[in-house]
């Protein structure tokens, strides 16, 4: 072996590199292309800012919705309502799908998207385990007596039995849930409270007095009641919810035995197994209170749906079509004298 040689096994040798390697390029993200909006990166996700559209929810629903829960159309009708009054409001409510690109969340969102047309501004995210499907959903719906506490109005749970009521006379010509129509959202409630702004106001004679107890188990029946009958007379209301608890304080006229005749068939009614329905228990309550009122009296006090007799309204109280939408509307009697005045008995 020469010098040279020996040399040249000493010297490292560099290979010349023929190519260089290209850099990788990953492709985009499924989600990015489907839906685009801003996305960020998180350890366990990606989370976007999406207009949710119409022609996504279709792709979604076919194609990715492949392990959910069956609808549920009432919560659909909910969402749709509120887009086509453009009333939805970004909540932060997310639309989520796993690591596998599956749907877990957000199908009756998309639904309602697809169906109405309308884009849904909202929250993406995607890439989660599977396991959060386990999960999900677990809360209940905001209820409108919450939404109402968080507002601070008074007697939030009895105002929103009342609104309900309100929108089941509307729309049923009755206070009883069958046949009342879908279901409102909230901002549909609460335009009901815009239009009545005395509810609240309603319970404070009868829910906040203490020393009598009503026998009516709702506390949304009462106050409606209360608001219905305090339009009119709020004096002769307040006697005669104390009349209904036990407390003499209606006088001797014509009309007075009609609510003794309801005191004694709610006392029977809460004492029996077979209840009377909600819508029974409000229709005979405005029957008396106008027999008392125009100071009529019967034998009996009975209401017979059954046989076509319509679900009562209080006096000066009717419902009115305003603008194609019907509304509960009252009108003082011109005629009409309080009833407590006319006995010559101060109110109690």
């Amino acid at each position: 072996m020469s010098a040279i040689a020996a040399d040249t096994r000493k010297i490292p040798v560099v290979q010349k590199v023929q190519d260089q390697p290209q850099a990788v390029v990953l492709e985009e993200p499924w989600f990015k292309k489907l839906f685009g909006g801003h996305w960020h990166r998180f350890p366990c996700c990606w989370v976007g800012e999406v207009d949710y559209t119409a022609d996504m929810a279709l792709e979604v629903l076919t194609h990715r919705n492949t392990h959910n829960r069956p609808k549920v159309p009432s919560q659909i009708d909910l969402i749709l309502r509120a887009l086509n009054l453009d009333v939805y409001l970004f909540s932060g409510e997310t639309i989520i799908f796993d690591d596998q690109g599956v749907l877990l969340n957000g199908q009756n969102r998309s639904h309602a998207v697809l169906e109405s047309g309308k884009p849904m501004h909202t929250l993406v995210v995607c890439g989660v385990s599977r396991e959060v499907f386990k999960v999900l959903d677990q809360h209940s719906r905001r209820r409108m007596s919450h939404v109402l506490g968080m507002m601070d109005v008074k007697y939030a749970a009895a105002v929103a039995g009342a609104i309900n009521f309100i929108h089941y006379l509307l729309s049923a010509g009755t206070i009883g849930k069958a046949g009342s129509g879908s279901v409102l959202t909230n901002d549909e409630r609460l335009k009901i409270l815009e239009r009545h702004p005395g509810l609240p106001e309603a319970g404070q004679g009868v829910l906040a007095r203490r020393g009598f107890k009503v026998p009516i188990q709702s506390s949304g029946l009462i106050l409606f009641l209360n608001y219905l009958f305090s339009a009119l007379d709020a004096e002769l209301a307040l006697a005669f919810w104390q009349e209904l608890a036990g407390k003499r304080s209606l006088p001797d006229a014509c009309g007075y035995s009609m609510v003794e005749l309801l005191r004694s068939r709610l006392n029977e009614n809460r004492a029996s197994r077979a209840k009377m329905s909600i819508e029974n228990v409000g229709a005979l309550a405005i029957k008396a209170w106008n027999f008392l009122v125009l100071g009529q009296e019967r034998q009996q006090l009975t209401w017979k749906p059954g046989g076509g007799e319509a679900f009562p309204l209080p006096e000066g109280w009717a419902v009115e079509q305003k603008g194609g939408v019907k509304e509960l509307a009252f009108r003082r009697p011109h005629n009409y004298k309080p009833v407590l005045q006319q006995a010559g008995k101060d109110s109690p």
